[in-house]
C-alpha cells in the first residue's frame, strides 16, 4: 500500500490534470457553438449552388471538363484532420476511411493526397502515402481564402492530369456526440439536385456573358464551396469530438480522485492505528518493566 504522502502527491497530480481537461472542455464547448452555427449556414448554400450548377449546365448544353467522366488512373484524396490530438478517435477514423478509399481505388501508392491538418499529414507520410500538398489549420477557424487556395490546387492537379478523380474525406458533424467520416467525390462533378420537371431544354435560354463563362465560374465556385464546407464540417466535428473526449477525461479524473481520496484516508487510518498500537505496546512494556522492578525491590527488602 502507498504511503499517505505518495497518495496525496498522486491526488495532486490527477487534480491538475482534471483542471486542464475541464478547461479544454469549456473552451471546446464555446468554440463548438460557433462552429456549429457556421456549418449549418454553409450546408444550404452548398446544396443551392449545386442545384444552380445543374440547372445552368443543362440550360447551356455545355459540359465543363471537371464534369466529364474519365478513367480513375490516379485518385486524389483531400484528407481533413486536426492539428492537435486529444480528441478521441476523431483523427483515427478519418485516416482509416482515407486509407480504405485509397486501397479500394488502385492502392495507396497511386493515391495523391492533399493533407489538411498536421495529424493526418504526419500519419499518412509515415505510412508511405504520397502527399502532393500539405496545409495546416494552425488551430484556427477555417477561412474561405484557405478553401479557395486548396480548390485552386485541386483544379490545377486535375487539369494537369495529376489526378483523375478527387475525393474529400472529412468528418461530417451531426452532434457533439456523433461525428462520422464522410467520403465525397468532388471531381468529376456530379451536382446534387436530381431530375426536375420544369428544367428548360438546352438552347432555350439566353446567357450574358456566354454560357461557357457562367458555367466555368459556377464550377470553380462549386469546388471552392464544397472544400469550404468540408473544412467547416471538420472543424465542428473536431470541436465536438474534443468536447466529448475532455468530458470523459474529466469524469474519469473525478472518479480517480475520489478513489485515491478513499485510499488516502484508509492509509492514514492504518498509519494512525499502527502508531496507537505502538504507543500502547510501549506503554504496556514500560508498565511491565516497572512492575518487575517493584517486585524485585520488594523481594530484596524481605
Amino acid at each position: 500500500m502507498q504511503s499517505p504522502r505518495e497518495v496525496r502527491r498522486h491526488i495532486r497530480t490527477i487534480r491538475e490534470i482534471h483542471h486542464l481537461t475541464r478547461a479544454m472542455k469549456l473552451v471546446a464547448a464555446a468554440k463548438l457553438r460557433e462552429a456549429q452555427a457556421r456549418v449549418e449556414a454553409a450546408r444550404p448554400f452548398a446544396r443551392k449552388i449545386s442545384e444552380v450548377l445543374l440547372d445552368i449546365s443543362s440550360f447551356a448544353g455545355y459540359v465543363h471538363p471537371l464534369m466529364a467522366e474519365r478513367a480513375p488512373r490516379a485518385v486524389g484524396v483531400m484528407v481533413v484532420t486536426s492539428d492537435r490530438g486529444m480528441c478521441g478517435r476523431y483523427n483515427d477514423d478519418i485516416i482509416k476511411a482515407a486509407l480504405d478509399l485509397a486501397d479500394g481505388t488502385g492502392g495507396r501508392e497511386r493515391a495523391r493526397v492533399i493533407a489538411v491538418g498536421r495529424v493526418g499529414a504526419r500519419t499518412l507520410c509515415d505510412l508511405g502515402v504520397p502527399i502532393i500538398e500539405e496545409r495546416s489549420l494552425v488551430s484556427k477557424r477555417p477561412t474561405f481564402g484557405l478553401a479557395r487556395a486548396i480548390a485552386a490546387r485541386i483544379i490545377n492537379a486535375y487539369a494537369a492530369g495529376q489526378v483523375d478523380h478527387m475525393y474529400l474525406v472529412y468528418s461530417r458533424f451531426y452532434s457533439a456526440m456523433d461525428q462520422r467520416p464522410r467520403i465525397f467525390r468532388l471531381i468529376p462533378i456530379t451536382p446534387v439536385g436530381g431530375s426536375r420537371a420544369d428544367r428548360v431544354l438546352a438552347g432555350a435560354c439566353l446567357f450574358e456573358p456566354s454560357a461557357k463563362e457562367i458555367v466555368d465560374h459556377l464550377v470553380t465556385r462549386y469546388v471552392q464551396v464544397e472544400v469550404y464546407r468540408a473544412l467547416l464540417e471538420a472543424e465542428a466535428g473536431e470541436r465536438g469530438a474534443r468536447l466529448t473526449a475532455m468530458s470523459a477525461a474529466s469524469d474519469n479524473a473525478t472518479e480517480i480522485i475520489e478513489r485515491l481520496t478513499l485510499a488516502f484516508h484508509r492509509s492514514r487510518q492504518a498509519l494512525i492505528t499502527r502508531e496507537i498500537a505502538d504507543i500502547v505496546g510501549g506503554a504496556e512494556a514500560l508498565a511491565s518493566k516497572g512492575h518487575a522492578g517493584e517486585d524485585g525491590a520488594a523481594s530484596g527488602g524481605t
